[in-house]
């Protein structure tokens, strides 16, 4: 009974919101980006990165860590594995080279954080 009242809360959280974003003239087009986009920086928090193979290198941490990828690539239209490259590497481009240097994980941790920031 309680989890069932919490959802009823919930979703009448909602549905005002839905309300509101009419009132104030928002598309129910753009309600959905918003959505998308809110849902995306929270899936984008629940990664967590371990050391990757290579040295000073980083990757998804587990299953739940790659769901939440696979969430956010999909909610943000991105390919999956641009999006974990760009959480843990980082790219520089010289004029004469392009140079791609691993992210630790704490590094890597800090690139979501400013990605979150951002979106």
């Amino acid at each position: 009974m309680i989890e069932e009242s919490k959802t009823f809360r919930e979703n009448q959280g909602y549905l005002e919101t839905r309300r509101a974003m009419n009132a104030v003239g928002i598309e129910s087009a753009e309600q959905e980006a918003i959505f998308r986009v809110i849902a995306a920086i929270l899936h984008l928090g629940n990664i967590e990165f371990k050391k990757g193979s290579d040295a000073d290198s980083s990757e998804p941490k587990d299953d739940d860590s790659q769901f939440h990828l696979k969430t956010t690539a999909e909610l943000l239209k991105c390919d999956e594995q641009a999006l974990e490259d760009s959480l843990c590497k980082r790219v520089m481009v010289t004029r004469d080279d392009t140079i791609t240097k691993f992210l630790d994980p704490g590094s890597a941790a800090v690139s979501r954080d400013a990605l979150a920031l951002k979106v």
